[in-house]
């Protein structure tokens, strides 16, 4: 139940057993220009609130995050990140995740970044983001439930060769929902789309020494008619019949992403 406040950029690396906990009562509350890393180890995040955390470029060091996890067993429960600004609001590389009730508000890009790491997400929320809500490579994640509100490009974004299950999906008022791209297999139980979605998703090539993508979505529960997915003609795909497949050239697809047409400019 503590307040941790950062007057000037900060960098803190953490090692070994780590443990950053608030109270079961109170929440424990960082604020500041700071960033985290971890390297190794194991962490446990548990009943915190990140505000105005920032990453800071460190030579010879590709950390992306406001927080970054690597090479870690991690388990993050009932954390909040409000203001990120970073390339990723949470970077996570090489690790096992077992993450629940985490929301983030307000990032200048990525929510969410997984490369190369495998676990679980019970919970994952986004609100206000300025690309995706969850992005993927290499990695295998079960996820039950994400909630994407104002997100500027993708809700989910499954890429090169990840495997990502999605048991329940609510989108509202943003640009692309659902993206499975370089080799990736997407597979969503149900999807609910309120207010504005500009484009249900795509499934597509996007890097050549990738393979093609498969995309499975089960059920849709939604207001909109117009209920559209741009595929290539070699991606394998398995939609409702309410769907409209609108199939063109993976490079086709890519020149309408990105705030072409739909979504938004990758911001780094």
């Amino acid at each position: 139940g503590e307040n941790w406040f950062f007057d000037k950029p900060t960098l803190v690396i953490m090692s070994g057993n780590t443990i950053l906990s608030g109270s079961d009562a109170t929440m424990l509350n960082i604020t500041g220009p700071v960033m985290f890393v971890q390297t190794g180890g194991n962490i446990k995040l548990h009943n915190i609130n990140f505000k105005d955390i920032e990453n800071h470029k460190i030579k010879n060091r590709n950390w992306s995050g406001a927080l970054n996890i690597i090479d870690s067993n991690v388990k993050i429960d009932n954390l909040n990140i409000l203001s990120a600004f970073s390339e990723d609001a949470i970077n996570i590389i090489g690790s096992d995740i077992n993450l629940n009730n985490v929301s983030i508000y307000n990032s200048k890009s990525d929510a969410l970044d997984l490369d190369f790491s495998n676990g679980n997400i019970q919970k994952l929320k986004c609100n206000e983001i300025g690309n995706d809500c969850l992005d993927t490579s290499e990695s295998n994640i079960n996820v039950e439930f994400i909630d994407g509100k104002n997100v500027l490009d993708k809700v989910v974004s499954a890429g090169e060769n990840s495997n990502l299950k999605i048991a329940n999906v609510k989108i509202e008022n943003s640009g692309v929902g659902l993206v499975s791209k370089d080799g990736s297999n997407l597979d969503i139980q149900k999807v609910t789309l309120k207010e504005k979605v500009d484009l249900l998703g795509a499934n597509f090539i996007k890097k050549v020494e990738y393979d093609f993508a498969k995309l499975k979505i089960s059920k849709i529960i939604s207001e909109k008619s117009n209920l559209t997915i741009l595929v290539d003609g070699k991606s394998e795909n398995d939609l409702p019949v309410e769907v409209n497949k609108k199939i063109l050239s993976s490079t086709d697809i890519e020149k309408l992403m990105y705030g072409a047409v739909y979504g938004a400019k990758t911001i780094k």
